[in-house]
């Protein structure tokens, strides 16, 4: 075998364009040789590469001096490119979940991972990850997003493809009609049609990578925890039962009450696999779905609804999308054309305190307009003997700055202790810069702190940690539509006092400074907060 002498930057230049070429993220080579040797001696399983091959060419990258790049660098320093070469190949074709077949098959995760160049994450050697692998039988149970907005719900069961033409064509998907059974599960009833693949976009991947994305989680599962986020920016929630029976549920599966069971797990180079008998899905209820179903809520419900923050279709400012609730989506689309759109959620994960119907009525006392006081002025407005207009517009942003305040980025759920304490909220002030709130989070509470209220713990008995996700599709017809065109997800707490951002009680409340309920009815205050 030709030995030829290469400087480190040679050597990482080479394995950059190895990389580069079969879509990797560029790994260094300090992190190959201790998880060769710790993975060979878990799984017991024979190498191409042997380990100490991989332990000298690591010694000899290291040794080589790095600021010289000249043809006389120490001829100690070889490094034998073909066992380079090898080492790569390995880390791309054997360290994947592959290694878990033939028992159970899992050939279509596989091969959407494979497909849609998920390889390079999977087997990332700086990160340690938790891979969820259903199996070839659980991909038959994916209840379309999509569908949940038509009038009909669709079961997709994902297959390899007997026959497939073209590389995308390995994977098909059998379409069937869905009815809903009494225990809230749903059955398929009869097939409606066939997809094959043909690209990584075709709405067969554009579904398989909204599952990928909930099976990836960037962190090892602790027998001490429950709840880890996943790439989706979703959560799931692993129950090890009586210490035997590993469980693990998406946000649909704790709906439901049918997390899938783990039923093999494996070492991969980086982490570790578990091979589940369904696939783990995130909720399919939106942010109004559960509010709406809930009687405790209603007051704050109502609200949501009034301030125009709720719609099934963002047709304004160019946008064509629908929701996949049939209650609708978070958003605001303001009533003014000139104004842009600001979304209250947008394609990332969220922390959203509920107030109860009793905080809502503290919020009321506080000044928050009532219903009826938005009744009032959407008639005096359509009074053309009155000269005042825009008094009803006004108080829906009032209550739209409250709600934004309720709304927090970054999801945080009851279950661990999180770093940061300080979030940003959604309501932003004059100058464009978000209003915070405090969270302290620990084993079993959670309490929360306003810029003008006092730490509070969550509700539990009302509602804690409910994994909630809204779709928009890509159509404003949700029943024309084919594909997701983003996501949000949100974890749901109810609280029994309001959170206030501006609300100095001590001083004098008829000034805007003091008390973020001041609004005056003859005019409409735009600022910059759009």
């Amino acid at each position: 075998m030709e030995k030829r002498k290469l400087t480190t930057c040679a050597v990482f230049f080479l394995l950059s364009l190895c990389m580069n070429a079969q879509g990797g993220l560029g790994y260094t080579l300090r992190f190959f040789p201790y998880n060769f040797y710790e993975w060979k001696e878990d799984v017991n399983y024979d190498y191409v590469v042997d380990t100490q091959d991989v332990l000298r060419i690591y010694e000899a990258i290291q040794n080589a001096d790095v600021t010289n790049t000249a043809s006389d660098v120490n001829s100690d320093n070889v490094v034998d490119t073909q066992d380079v070469l090898k080492v790569y190949q390995y880390i791309q074709t054997e360290s994947s979940p592959t290694l878990i077949s033939p028992d159970p098959a899992i050939d279509v995760i596989s091969t959407a991972i494979e497909l849609l160049d998920y390889g390079p994450i999977v087997r990332f050697l700086s990160s340690i990850l938790s891979l969820i692998v259903p199996t070839d039988n659980g991909m038959l149970t994916y209840i379309d997003p999509v569908s949940m907005g038509q009038r009909e719900t669709h079961i997709w069961k994902f297959k390899m493809n007997p026959r497939p033409s073209y590389n995308f064509s390995r994977i098909q998907a059998v379409v069937y009609r869905a009815e809903m059974q009494p225990d809230g599960s749903w059955l398929p009833i009869d097939s409606i049609t066939t997809y094959s693949g043909t690209s990584a976009t075709d709405i067969i991947f554009n579904r398989l990578r909204d599952i990928l994305q909930n099976c990836i989680i960037a962190e090892e599962i602790w027998p001490d925890r429950h709840y880890y986020q996943t790439l989706s920016g979703n959560y799931v929630y692993v129950d090890s039962g009586d210490g035997n029976d590993l469980m693990i549920s998406g946000g649909f599966q704790m709906d439901a009450n049918h997390p899938s069971k783990v039923i093999k797990t494996a070492k991969m180079i980086n982490g570790k696999a578990y091979v589940v008998d369904n696939a783990v899905y995130s909720s399919y209820n939106s942010v109004c779905d559960v509010l709406s179903a809930t009687p405790e809520f209603s007051k704050f419900y109502e609200v949501l609804q009034a301030c125009g923050a709720v719609t099934t279709i963002a047709g304004k400012k160019g946008l064509n999308w629908s929701s996949a609730s049939k209650n609708g989506n978070l958003i605001y689309i303001p009533e003014n054309y000139d104004e842009s759109v600001y979304y209250l959620l947008n394609s990332y994960h969220y922390t959203m305190y509920v107030p109860t119907n009793e905080a809502m009525n503290e919020a009321f006392e506080r000044g928050l307009p009532t219903m009826k006081m938005l009744n009032d002025a959407i008639a005096i407005d359509e009074d053309d003997n009155i000269e005042v207009y825009d008094s009803a517009a006004h108080l829906r942003k009032v209550m739209l700055d409250f709600v934004k305040y309720h709304i927090q980025e970054n999801a945080v759920v009851i279950d661990t202790r999180y770093d940061l304490n300080r979030y940003a909220s959604m309501k932003l002030n004059e100058n464009g810069v978000p209003y915070k709130m405090w969270v302290e989070v620990g084993y079993g509470d959670l309490r929360v702190e306003g810029v003008c209220t006092g730490k509070q713990s969550v509700n539990k008995d009302v509602m804690y940690n409910k994994l909630v996700r809204e779709y928009w599709l890509n159509n404003w017809s949700a029943q024309s539509a084919t594909r997701i065109e983003t996501s949000s997800s949100v974890v749901l707490h109810a609280i029994n006092h309001p959170l206030l951002y501006k609300y100095n009680s001590g001083a004098d409340l008829t000034k805007p400074e003091n008390n973020q309920f001041i609004y005056t009815p003859s005019e409409i205050h735009l600022d910059s907060n759009y």
